[in-house]
């Protein structure tokens, strides 16, 4: 039930009044009989209540209301109204609208009436001047500001760029949580002295499974999975593009660094079921076939792919994307102990990468050339070199000592066995040599390809299969 007492107490009450409200209630009490009062009083207030002070300028309360009124009808009302004008410590009480020299620099300062618990800011005292001059003498007018059309950033549109390719690849986008649990760091094989172990933790965490920020995306993929597993979806190919986060420093002092990061896997059947399809098992060179055409589409270009290692993937199964000494992504099969502790026996193939890193390499400025109007002129070149040595390598061989015509290099065949020494591979590359303004000689096509041929026997001890 609503009550005066509540009506009073819900807008709060006047602390420093309480003397004049007990000598009223002693007189009161003495005028009826019913006691007799003493002198003085019994006082026990610790923590007096500060005195409000506001400070203000006509020209704010004008801006704000969208009215021209004088600073001596705002000095009038305010004074009316219980407030005391302060200036430099001085009480103008006696302050009369014509002395304006009491304001330098037109601002206003007024102390606030301990009963007025509801007045704390300038926009406050506009209200009041707005209030006691009248609503309807306020004019109304139609806010004023500029606009401009929103739009995304480019990270979002590549973002949104690499969602809409890998969903045409027939991969699933996932969304999960930000959060992870510590024994996730023992399941991923993360070593004990890695950085990806000093997760920043959450103070009030949905649930005591997750207490932690994750530091690393496969381990959210990979959760999925198992999800999907279980539930007897072992065809699955997933990806997600999310941020992790590394503290700069334990325990927490400033914001932690967020890095948005892509990582997916696949495992399962190649092609869906079906009366005419095969019953293959996707493997290494579906998922890197995966993340080539990603990068075609995205326009990355002039990457090497080489031998890598990576925490969560099998030894000698792992290769990385790189740009100069950058890393676009790495790729392999997922570490046999890491899909056992997920409970999933079936080969995985994961890969991640960092999305600044893309964009950073990503063409931009594109335009278009005209067809070649000229024949191209091609030779095959064929050398034994140790298995240790990467394609990659003498792919850059290639294209470093190729010459001025030089246009592309294909590896089409890569044989060991009969009559090959058994530490020995043959490597077979397609050279292509064009001219944009005339028709090369098979003497200019010769003496690039003799070039090559010196090269790479040079620097891999390379020797011409016959």
């Amino acid at each position: 039930l609503h009550s005066e007492a509540s009506g009073r107490f819900e807008r709060g009450t006047d602390v420093t009044n309480t003397i004049r409200a007990l000598d009223r209630a002693a007189q009161l009490l003495q005028d009826m009989g019913a006691c007799t009062a003493c002198k003085g009083m019994v006082d026990n207030y610790p923590s007096p209540k500060a005195e409000v002070t506001v400070e203000f300028t006509p020209e704010q309360i004008n801006a704000r209301l969208g009215t021209d009124i004088k600073s001596k009808t705002m000095v009038e009302i305010l004074t009316k109204l219980g407030f005391t004008l302060i200036d430099n410590g001085k009480d103008f009480s006696s302050y009369t609208p014509e002395q304006d020299e009491f304001f330098p620099g037109n601002v206003i300062t007024v102390k606030v009436p301990s009963w007025r618990n509801d007045v704390t800011l300038p926009e406050d005292i506009s209200e009041e001047i707005a209030r006691i001059t009248g609503f309807d003498k306020v004019p109304s007018t139609l806010p004023i500001g500029e606009t401009s059309q929103g739009h995304q950033s480019d990270m979002q549109n590549f973002v949104d760029k690499i969602k809409s390719v890998l969903v045409s690849f027939g991969m699933n986008e996932e969304l999960s949580f930000s959060f992870t649990n510590p024994t996730m760091f023992d399941k991923m094989n993360i070593p004990q002295d890695s950085e990806l172990r000093k997760a920043v933790p959450i103070m009030n965490p949905l649930t005591d499974d997750y207490p932690l920020l994750r530091t690393t995306l496969l381990a959210s993929v990979m959760e999925n999975a198992a999800r999907n597993y279980s539930r007897k979806n072992e065809d699955v190919r997933l990806f997600e593009i999310a941020p992790v986060f590394y503290p700069k420093a334990l325990p927490i002092t400033e914001q932690p660094i967020e890095t948005l990061k892509l990582a997916g896997l696949i495992m399962g059947r190649r092609e869906f079921k079906g009366w005419n399809q095969g019953n293959n098992e996707v493997d290494f060179y579906d998922l890197k076939g995966i993340v080539e055409e990603l990068f075609k589409q995205i326009a990355i270009e002039k990457y090497t792919v080489e031998v890598g290692e990576h925490f969560a993937m099998h030894p000698g199964k792992t290769a990385v994307f790189k740009k100069g000494k950058d890393i676009l992504a790495t790729i392999g099969e997922l570490h046999p102990a890491i899909a056992g502790a997920f409970d999933i026996p079936k080969k995985i193939y994961v890969f991640e990468a960092d999305v600044a890193t893309l964009l950073k390499y990503t063409v931009k400025g594109f335009h278009y050339e005209q067809l070649p109007k000229y024949p191209a002129i091609s030779r095959d070149l064929a050398v034994l070199v140790d298995k240790s040595i990467a394609a990659g390598e003498v792919e850059k061989t290639i294209t470093k000592t190729g010459g001025k015509f030089f246009d592309k290099v294909t590896l089409f065949d890569v044989y060991t066995g009969d009559r090959i020494d058994a530490d020995k591979k043959s490597l077979a590359f397609n050279i292509k040599f064009q001219s944009n303004d005339r028709t090369l000689t098979d003497a200019e096509a010769d003496e690039a390809f003799a070039k090559i041929l010196a090269a790479v026997e040079k620097q891999f001890d390379a020797t011409l299969r016959s």
